[in-house]
């Protein structure tokens, strides 16, 4: 079924002076604090791996899903996917949140290096059913190993925001601020010519023209380009 439909569509041209001052206007991912709320801590449920989310009782309900290590046997994607599909799928009333939670499955400051990263599949997950179902209260939440406390996980939860990292303590929210000049002018910083380069999705026209860029721009010498599709 048709889902949008555009009335008018216009084009102009642009020369290559305009596109490098636009450079000038990139913008960056940002991790930032944002003060702590104060009042009432909400309460909620709390479910593992392998577990299940109850029916609802007829009250708005907040569920905290402790997507935070591999159980055995058990795939921390597979299960959220599970929760979620229940999630949204059930009668539920106004203002319930499902808060995901994981551990270390971000980069929320430029030290994280993101020991979690099996869990961080878990993020696109909800993101994608954020944007399908805008209603259904999901929430993204990623903490540390240094304070996982319940107060500070009520606060980030109370704060409203949909997508949070606490580390130390502090609460951050991502941001997307002006990328710095200096940041802007060192790719050489981001883009390692000693390693080998990894491109997923790297056989169609896209991946092809960056693993182009990369050499010609950049200098990379080894690079490994696979297909999402699989061995297909």
């Amino acid at each position: 079924d048709p889902v949008l439909r555009i009335r008018a569509m216009s084009t102009r041209r642009i020369t290559a002076d305009e596109f490098a001052r636009g450079r000038g206007r990139l913008l960056s991912l940002r991790w930032e604090p944002v003060p702590v709320p104060a009042g009432e801590s909400p309460a909620w449920s709390t479910i593992r791996p392998g577990e299940t989310v109850a029916p609802p009782d007829g009250e708005p309900s907040t569920v905290v899903a402790l997507c935070e290590g591999e159980s055995e046997g058990e795939d921390p994607v597979a299960w959220v996917l599970s929760v979620v599909r229940d999630w949204v799928a059930a009668d539920r009333p106004a203002g319930s949140r499902l808060v995901v939670t994981t551990r270390e499955a971000v980069a929320a400051g430029p030290d994280d290096a993101v020991p979690g990263l099996a869990q961080a599949p878990v993020w696109g997950l909800v993101r994608s059913a954020r944007a399908e179902f805008p209603e259904a209260g999901l929430i993204l939440l990623d903490e540390d190993g240094h304070d996982a406390s319940s107060a500070v996980r009520a606060a980030a939860v109370a704060s409203g925001e949909p997508e949070l990292a606490v580390r130390r303590g502090e609460i951050r929210v991502p941001r997307l601020r002006p990328t710095p000049s200096d940041e802007r002018t060192t790719p050489a910083g981001v883009v390692g010519t000693e390693g080998t380069m990894l491109i997923t999705g790297g056989t169609g026209t896209l991946g092809g023209l960056v693993a182009r860029h990369l050499v010609a721009r950049h200098g990379v010498r080894r690079l490994v380009l696979t297909s999402r599709s699989g061995p297909d």
